[in-house]
């Protein structure tokens, strides 16, 4: 799919004469550069590679990390590039930039933040257009000059900062504020930045997660229903006790003769809901642990069914539809709690069935509605797959790219 049309690529043009100098995503200081289930990091790694594909001079800024080898010797950016494409399934020529003055274990020490910085801004020259999720960083830039976009994805440090941040939001140097849901953007209105600074828009999925043939999937499903299960169900995402993943085993548990798979998490996450749940080893239920994008991406494929579970909660409301963007890539029925923001999308017409979150209980009936009604497909639903791509990273990032060329217009 071509995302880019004659009207962006002169969005693109006025943007590169505007902000000449790179393009900087940073997500937190600190971050490192590979982060196991750790959303920032991957909104950081797709943000650049779709500054990247737009055409646009990109660099991904990271904190000090362990990697598996020296970014100074010969050779690094090929194995950077080759490690990305593995990890978070991207592609392109995405520049990296490690603050050797910071790391995950420092983001809350100020003096680490200014020497970060400092660096930061001696090798981007003061130059350039800087994509940011740190309020150190929007604070930095409110006062120096680069021009920025913050984007605020409601994470627990976005909330402590948003009372004291409107100022800085609301300065000439931040041409956007970036929620990810209207519930983060009245919160933000809430705080004083101006409501014409803010536009809403949710996170993305890649469209680059691999290729499989029809019997690589068949294989995959074959080896999964080995035991004599009937269904295979998919959940691929954190366990964080938010995500609902005590509605997948209470429904594992009503519906023994379906496999039901859940892939990634932290492993402490994982041990407690095996250990301290009462359904948590069930023998239809299979925890895999982190799996690289291809494999979930197979495993994803071969489902009869995939699930996007949360708990009712007020976290849910600012929870942006990720999982289910990249699950429409698949073509895979869906069983999703109601996720406002994504109806957008055209859910009324998508192989999808609702549930409610305030009640786990609907959840396995769900699951039953959904398998009659959306038997296995070779190929996957054409509407699913036809609604992910409007769900790109690049597709995103084009669209704030035109606001901001919008009000540049208007200022």
């Amino acid at each position: 799919m071509d995302i880019i049309s004659a009207s962006d690529r002169a969005h693109l043009r006025k943007f590169r004469r505007n902000y000449s100098g790179g393009y900087y995503v940073i997500g937190r200081l600190g971050d490192p550069l590979f982060q196991v289930a750790r959303a920032r990091t991957i909104w950081a790694a797709h943000t650049a590679s779709a500054a990247d594909q737009l055409g646009l001079t990109s660099t991904l800024v990271v904190g000090r990390s362990e990697l598996p080898f020296r970014l100074e010797t010969q050779g690094s950016e090929t194995n950077a590039d080759r490690i990305l494409g593995d990890f978070y399934g991207i592609e392109g020529e995405v520049d990296l930039l490690v603050l050797n003055e910071i790391d995950r274990m420092q983001q809350e020490v100020p003096a680490a933040q200014d020497a970060a910085i400092r660096q930061l801004a001696q090798c981007a020259r003061g130059q350039g257009f800087w994509h940011v999720r740190d309020p150190a960083l929007a604070r930095w830039c409110s006062r120096n000059g680069p021009a920025f976009l913050y984007e605020d994805h409601g994470e627990d440090y976005h909330d402590d900062a948003r009372p004291g941040i409107s100022e800085v939001l609301n300065s000439p140097a931040c041409r956007v504020v970036v929620a990810i849901t209207a519930e983060i953007a009245a919160r933000l209105e809430a705080s004083g930045v101006h409501e014409e600074k803010i536009m809403v828009r949710p996170s993305a999925s890649s469209l680059r997660r691999g290729v499989f043939t029809d019997r690589k999937i068949s294989m995959c499903r074959d080896y999964h229903l080995r035991d004599g299960h009937q269904r295979l169900i998919v959940y691929a995402g954190g366990l964080q006790q938010e995500r609902g993943i005590s509605h997948i085993l209470q429904a594992a548990q009503r519906l023994p003769s379906y496999r039901f798979i859940i892939v990634g998490g932290h492993s402490v996450d994982r041990e407690s809901w095996q250990s301290e749940h009462p359904y948590g080893v069930l023998p239809n239920v299979c925890w895999t642990g982190y799996l690289p994008l291809p494999d979930t991406f197979l495993l994803e494929l071969s489902a009869d069914l995939l699930l996007v579970t949360r708990e009712k909660s007020e976290r849910a409301k600012i929870s942006s539809p990720l999982k289910l963007f990249e699950y429409l890539r698949t073509g895979t029925p869906i069983v999703s709690y109601t996720i406002e923001i994504a109806e957008e999308y055209g859910q009324q017409d998508l192989a999808l069935v609702r549930y409610n979150s305030a009640e786990p209980d609907t959840l396995s009936s769900a699951i039953k509605t959904a398998l009659d009604n959306y038997p296995v497909v070779r190929g996957g639903y054409d509407q699913n797959i036809l609604a992910g791509e409007r769900c790109s990273w690049e597709w995103r990032l084009m669209q704030i790219i035109r606001e901001i060329n919008s009000r540049d217009a208007l200022a």
